[in-house]
């Protein structure tokens, strides 16, 4: 099963994660038997392992028990770095299908990226929108290009992430901003322009002094927005526990058109 196979689809994509309380062989297979019996189904599209912390060994291998049995069309992990992902990829018998990592263009996991493409894993990005942080959907870049083409800041991001063959999960409770997230396949951000030349440089994040920091780096050269090179720097304290985003519809859609539907998106601690 390979992601890229759904894309044109218009269905249902049953997707759940198992917990880090869960880890562990034995707590791994309770976790999905339970799984399977609360979404009322016999299979599931795919299952994702939510965070490398625990016994995540013991986790994927419950899985690839459960793939083998037909129930699960395809396993993944979720918040991998390079290094954990790398290391699970060589010892394991199933290769994960998928990594959801936080995927914006102010973190473009690069690197990641280019891990995940030569081992044939699809990455994909929840939080696509960085959670409105940053003033993504007022970022002046992201607004001067969107102008050209009709679109909004947040549909600019989308399109910038599909065409950099990510998988994208936006969420809203809002009709009209679901519609406008599914309409980003009329157009394609080109290097015709000064200000699009540079959304690929928009932002690099870095630690310091584990201070979580995002440096946004925009070569705005002559669109009047500031000097050619403008660093603006926001600290971010991240709260890995007890901090949890609401639960909204989710879709995921791929960079070949397809969308799908995500019907068991749980909340998330952000990370």
């Amino acid at each position: 099963f390979n992601l890229k196979q759904q894309r044109g689809l218009r269905e249902r994509c049953r997707t759940t994660k198992v917990w880090i309380t869960n880890a562990g062989y034995e707590k791994a297979k309770a976790s999905i038997e339970e799984s399977l019996k609360k979404l009322r189904t016999d299979y599931l599209d795919l299952l994702l392992i939510h965070q490398p912390f625990g016994d995540y060994y013991g986790t994927y291998r419950a899985m690839e028990e459960f793939y083998k049995a037909g129930k699960i069309r395809a396993i993944g992990v979720s918040n991998f770095g390079p290094d954990r992902y790398l290391d699970l990829e060589h010892f394991s018998e199933i290769k994960p299908a998928a990594n959801q990592v936080e995927t914006h263009v102010f973190q473009q996991q690069k690197t990641a990226r280019e891990y995940m493409q030569k081992y044939g894993c699809q990455i994909e990005s929840w939080g696509p929108f960085a959670e409105g942080k940053n003033g993504l959907f007022t970022n002046p870049v992201l607004t001067e290009i969107g102008k050209k083409y009709e679109k909004t800041a947040a549909q600019t991001a989308l399109r910038f992430l599909l065409q950099s063959d990510v998988v994208v999960i936006p969420k809203s409770v809002h009709k009209e901003r679901m519609k406008q997230n599914i309409d980003v396949f009329d157009f394609t951000l080109t290097a015709e322009s000064e200000t699009e030349r540079y959304v690929y440089n928009v932002c690099r994040r870095e630690k310091r002094r584990e201070i979580p920091m995002l440096h946004e780096k925009i070569n705005l050269g002559n669109s009047g927005y500031g000097t050619r090179d403008t660093i603006l720097t926001t600290y971010v304290q991240n709260n890995l526990e007890g901090v949890h985003a609401r639960r909204r519809p989710a879709v995921i859609i791929c960079p070949g058109g397809g969308y799908e539907y995500q019907s068991d998106r749980e909340s998330e601690p952000i990370a």
